[in-house]
């Protein structure tokens, strides 16, 4: 039993320090493929919620989002499925999302740089004007955040979690955007960097036994200290 138990912490180790890994990597990689103007537009790869400062509705009801850490605009039906998502370079500043009567989508960013951008994630064109970023958020009106039935969307965050919420015209609020834990685990660097933590520590105290890791004075301390 004992040895199960040994087992099944050393595999949970390989894979919490697998997450952990991939998590401490996809920010810089995001934001690098996004510089270089690598677009990967996906109908099934979805990037987690973090620090989303913005979001719009278009004529389609579709929830339109921006994810400052990874560079990525998102797009979701208005009852939460994942409808695609495609990179694109803002220098990590803060944007805004306008969505015009035609349906294309424009991001500006407080560098005063826009892109317009299909609902497909194809780029129509791109440009610098000064002081476009103040003007579009002056655009920005509560009636952006508002699809065809009158429910209106918001972004809810806090440190470990963020969510959009659908409320209605009674009031009546559902979350309908919410990140399972697997992409949670790619949200920021803390779980990352805590999950490495951890599993290093497993493999050390563990690893020695199973022939992983060499024997050293701190893996006898550990395992001294846990057998």
């Amino acid at each position: 039993m004992k040895d199960l138990l040994r087992n099944i912490l050393m595999l949970l180790a390989l894979l919490m320090g697998l997450f952990g890994i991939m998590g401490l990597l996809a920010l810089p990689l995001c934001q690098g493929l996004s510089y270089v103007g690598v677009r990967m537009t996906s109908t099934t790869i979805r990037f987690p919620l973090s620090k989303v400062k913005d979001l719009d509705v278009d004529r389609n009801d579709n929830i339109v989002v921006y994810l400052r850490d990874h560079c990525r605009l998102q797009i979701y039906q208005n009852n939460g499925e994942f409808l695609r998502g495609w990179f694109v370079y803002t220098l990590g500043m803060t944007a805004t999302i306008h969505i015009d009567p035609n349906d294309s989508i424009n991001i500006v960013t407080r560098g005063d740089k826009q892109y317009v951008f299909d609902t497909y994630g194809n780029l129509l064109r791109e440009y610098q004007e000064k002081g476009i970023f103040e003007r579009f958020c002056n655009m920005s009106t509560g009636a952006n955040t508002r699809d065809s039935k009158n429910n209106v969307y918001k972004v809810f965050q806090s440190f470990f979690r963020t969510h959009i919420s659908k409320i209605t015209s009674e009031g009546r609020e559902t979350i309908i955007v919410s990140d399972p834990f697997y992409i949670w685990l790619f949200r920021f660097m803390f779980p990352s960097l805590f999950l490495c933590i951890f599993s290093s520590i497993l493999l050390i105290c563990f690893g020695p036994r199973y022939g992983m890791l060499p024997d050293n004075p701190l893996s006898k301390f550990l395992q001294k200290s846990f057998y």
